[in-house]
């Protein structure tokens, strides 16, 4: 069932994601792909802001999550310009804006980097 989150996130189905969450209230949303990419790194990274807004409603959502290059969705979200998930990101009070992926880059260093400002 977490991989079935994982690419409805991926793929910005919001209707699948808001289903799968209701009727699953243990789904582990949390849980990642073979490379550490949860459902929230996956929004993030593929410019998904409803399916962002539903995973940060989560009561168990782990917004600072790393995947396996410690990389959070933040990070991922500035890296490759995905400004209205940042803005959604930054606004929630729980995201850590100073973590560091495993290169020590932080977001808003990862957004220069990228051309992304």
């Amino acid at each position: 069932m977490e991989l079935q989150l994982i690419t409805a996130a991926e793929n910005g189905r919001a209707e699948e994601v808001r289903a799968l969450l209701k009727s699953h209230p243990d789904l582990d949303v949390n849980d990642g792909d073979m490379n550490g990419w949860t459902p929230l790194h996956w929004a993030s990274f593929s410019g998904h802001p409803e399916v962002v807004k539903l995973l940060l409603a989560h009561p168990t959502i782990d917004i600072n999550k790393k995947n396996l290059q410690e990389s959070t969705a933040l990070l991922l979200g500035c890296f490759f310009g995905k400004t209205l998930i940042v803005q959604l990101l930054l606004r929630d009070p729980r995201v850590d804006a100073t973590l560091l992926n495993s290169e020590r880059s932080t977001p808003l260093w990862s957004a220069g980097y990228g051309g992304k400002h």
